[in-house]
């Protein structure tokens, strides 16, 4: 009898820690991303978001699922390594243009359209505005290491371009400044936060010419205990509650 007692107290014990890791999501987080999109924070276990439109989406993607949702911080290149080896449950911020078709075949993407992005040309005063990309020959770059950018990537290949890389958004701008790159890629959004929080950013100007314009999604691995059907009801839960567009002011004034 005190044996089956035992075993009864260590199977009700672990059943909690089992049901608790099963309701919960894995999500792999980029560390390049920056403020608006995501803040971080370094504390003895590592690096974690605790700020910022993604932060403050999948805590809301979480509570309409009624699942828990772990942000794992990682650089970009594990993320791509998590992907592929289907470490992860979920990707919101995402788009299936920019996967590999080996990744394309674990996710199903949920059709709700998150939030677009547009990419532009920045530049310091001195340089001119681009309108057509005739006008980029033998200039620098500054890019995002690991992403792809469709419109510029024939000019890097055969050298008309030089691709200066840095970690995130925040550290091109910092080169820009200074005056290591010629133009930088950024995204609107990034600029228009980065004008508001300090005047020093106020000197970058975009360029007319845009690189991309880009609709990102959500999307759920195959293997996931969640499924699209679930996740596409919280996401038309979230969007008749204009959840996003609260979020967007709250962070961006927009």
């Amino acid at each position: 009898m005190r044996l089956r007692s035992r075993h009864l107290f260590c199977l009700t014990t672990l059943l909690p820690l089992l049901a608790t890791a099963a309701d919960t999501l894995t999500v792999a987080m980029s560390d390049s991303w920056g403020m608006p999109l995501a803040g971080y924070q370094h504390t003895p276990q590592g690096m974690v978001i605790d700020r910022g439109i993604m932060h403050d989406w999948y805590a809301a993607l979480g509570k309409v699922l009624g699942r828990d949702i772990r942000l794992t911080v990682v650089p970009p290149q594990r993320v791509s390594l998590m992907t592929r080896q289907a470490q992860i449950d979920l990707r919101c911020f995402g788009s299936p243009q920019w996967d590999a078709n080996i990744i394309k075949q674990q996710f199903q993407w949920s059709p709700h359209v998150l939030l677009s992005v547009e990419e532009r040309l920045v530049s310091t005063p001195g340089k001119p505005l681009v309108t057509d990309i005739s006008q980029l020959q033998k200039l620098r770059i500054g890019t995002v290491s690991g992403y792809r950018y469709p419109l510029l990537e024939p000019l890097f290949e055969v050298g008309t371009l030089i691709r200066d890389n840095a970690p995130g958004e925040h550290q091109l701008l910092e080169k820009q400044l200074v005056g290591r790159t010629d133009y930088s890629v950024i995204r609107l959004m990034t600029l228009h936060y980065l004008q508001k929080q300090n005047t020093r950013w106020q000197a970058l100007r975009p360029s007319p010419l845009r690189i991309s314009q880009t609709d990102l999604y959500c999307a759920v691995h195959k293997r996931a205990s969640l499924t699209l059907d679930a996740l596409n009801q919280a996401m038309q839960t979230l969007e008749k509650q204009q959840v996003m567009a609260t979020i967007l002011r709250r962070h961006t004034g927009r």
